[in-house]
């Protein structure tokens, strides 16, 4: 399968990887479900790669990069709702090598969605984690100054 990843022979890791991930001739590892996965994107076929992923996260409950990975490739296919919620799943399993990154870009989601509130609550967490977390800090004011607008517009006029 390594061979035939780094020969850029996708086709064949694919259908290597499917067979073994399920009759066991591959080892049952996250590591090789992702590169299941990452084949699938390499031909584009994203759709599939996102079932593997989801496939994959049935059986590694807590591998919250997994719903990350997940929420990337439904933003690149220009779904942001679909991302948003598995960047917040992501945020929920945890166990997220760069879990500030993974906060930024649910922020972002929720900004883009205008679900300001969540993006506040999301945002807020990781200022507190990452006080000199710049992104996160601009994204929060950004966010917080919408909502207070929105409040100022639905005031009595007196």
């Amino acid at each position: 399968v390594g061979l035939y990843i780094n020969m850029q022979k996708f086709d064949y890791a694919i259908d290597l990887l499917e067979k073994g991930l399920h009759d066991s001739s591959i080892e049952d590892i996250q590591q090789n479900w992702e590169f299941l996965a990452s084949s699938y994107q390499q031909v584009s076929k994203d759709l599939k790669a996102i079932d593997t992923l989801k496939e994959a996260s049935k059986r590694y409950k807590d591998a919250g990069s997994l719903e990350y990975q997940i929420a990337n490739i439904y933003y690149s296919m220009d779904k942001v709702q679909e991302a948003f919620t598995h960047a917040k799943l992501a945020l929920d399993k945890g166990n997220l090598p760069r879990v500030q990154q993974v906060r930024v870009f649910a922020g972002y989601l929720a900004y883009e969605l205008k679900e300001f509130e969540a993006g506040v609550e999301i945002l807020e967490a990781a200022v507190k984690e990452d006080p000199s977390a710049k992104d996160a800090a601009r994204l929060l004011q950004a966010t917080k100054s919408i909502i207070a607008e929105r409040e100022e517009a639905l005031k009595p006029k007196s």
